[in-house]
């Protein structure tokens, strides 16, 4: 059975669980011999999810079959990794004092809108492989399987998240 993670779905299999914990632990490995600080957590968080994502849909407009996805990938991190460097280097986290709570909103505010597109795409998709409009029930199309318990559970789910995600922030 394959190990599903988001970054699976993304990168259609390039990426799995398995290599995102053994890269994940490899890097808290690092991350406490170098960095003096070994209580921090490193993980894969939603943003390096959703640029994985745009990675991988790029590599795609350069060869369709994805197989400039892991190159794309490794030069992107490698950039990254110089450009960090250089930040450390200059002093550059001092240009953080200009940044506002605004501004850690607008972050949140596009986190926030990528998962409701995705969100809404997974909904979208689930309704139209399973479940059958009257409309649109083709009888002698016998390869569609119409089933609405599977979407309906699916958006089911995501509205008693979303309350209780809601619920959660007004708690006082």
């Amino acid at each position: 059975k394959q190990w599903y993670h988001a970054e699976y779905g993304y990168t259609d299999g390039r990426i799995d669980s398995k290599s995102v914990i053994v890269s994940q632990a490899l890097a808290g490995i690092l991350w406490a011999l170098f960095a003096g600080q070994p209580l921090v957590v490193s993980r894969t968080t939603i943003p390096v999810v959703i640029y994985t994502k745009i990675i991988f849909t790029i590599s795609l407009n350069w060869d369709e079959k994805g197989d400039f996805f892991y190159t794309f990938y490794t030069m992107t991190g490698l950039s990254n990794a110089f450009f960090l460097m250089l930040y450390s280097l200059l002093g550059a986290s001092k240009v953080m004092a200009f940044c506002s709570r605004s501004t850690e909103e607008i972050v949140g505010l596009f986190i926030s809108a990528a998962f409701l597109v995705d969100s809404v795409k997974f909904i979208v998709a689930e309704f139209d492989s399973s479940y059958c409009f009257e409309e649109s029930l083709n009888y002698t199309d016998a390869t569609k399987y119409c089933d609405a318990n599977k979407p309906m559970l699916s958006l089911l789910l995501i509205l008693i998240t979303v309350y209780v995600g809601v619920q959660i922030f007004n708690f006082k």
